[in-house]
């Protein structure tokens, strides 16, 4: 390809990402960010679909995690993936993705998301882990298909899962009374896939056994690391004793 058309390509990208960026977050995030309506703004190219469980069941730390993680996922899918796809003759080629979901395009996609989000990593291994699951969950979706808005629309579905999984496991989690006991429900992969099959039931979505098996490895990760930051926030023994 000839290096002006590859360059006018990336500048129109970025124009595109920053226009809908806009109109995506405003969306997402409508008490946050005041509301702005022009008529040169991109329009978000996908709709949030995912509500938390009712009766305030789940930790707000577990909700703030996790609508920071899968919405960033869904937003890189169609604003970073998607978009860049659409400029591309052979929309097969995917090495040019795999590229693409490396770790400082998926930290930028993080960091805005934080900017409006408003809460923040408990640490740097926390964000790296989350990043690390974005990755590997959306490596796993150009594996299993190719992009068109269409399937990515699917891998909503299938994101809504996953997070309804992470939610109702959190909540099993956190009932056990001894850290161990909550270890272990972390990587409880019979409870996981259990809750896995009856949400695809509900939902009329069936997932592959691949995609199964990845999901139980980042739902696993994500309570885990969760475990480890209600760790972090639990006083000492001796601050207790002072008190």
């Amino acid at each position: 390809m000839n290096i002006y058309i590859f360059l006018l390509i990336e500048i129109l990208l970025i124009h595109a990402f920053i226009k809908c960026s806009a109109e995506c977050v405003k969306e997402t995030y409508p008490d946050h960010i005041e509301k702005i309506t022009t008529r040169n703004r991109g329009e978000c190219p996908y709709k949030l679909i995912y509500e938390h469980l009712p009766n305030g069941t789940v930790r707000e730390d577990v909700m703030k995690l996790a609508d920071l993680e899968f919405q960033a996922t869904v937003y890189f899918l169609f604003i970073v993936l998607l978009a860049y796809m659409k400029h591309r003759k052979d929309n097969t080629n995917k090495q040019e993705l795999f590229s693409k979901i490396c770790y400082s395009e998926v930290e930028t996609t993080i960091d805005y998301f934080i900017q409006h989000f408003g809460n923040r990593f408990k640490d740097k291994r926390s964000k790296d882990k989350c990043i690390d699951r974005i990755i590997r969950r959306l490596n796993f979706i150009v594996i299993e298909g190719i992009l068109t808005k269409d399937y990515c629309e699917r891998a909503q579905k299938y994101f809504w899962i996953e997070q309804r999984v992470i939610e109702e496991m959190s909540v099993k989690v956190f009932k056990e009374k001894t850290d161990d006991k909550k270890r272990n429900m972390c990587i409880n992969e019979l409870a996981i896939k259990s809750l896995i099959s009856k949400l695809e039931r509900g939902r009329n979505i069936k997932l592959s056994d691949g995609m199964i098996a990845n999901t139980v490895s980042t739902v696993e990760d994500f309570l885990l690391d969760l475990l480890r930051e209600a760790e972090i926030n639990k006083p000492s023994k001796e601050s207790l004793k002072k008190e």
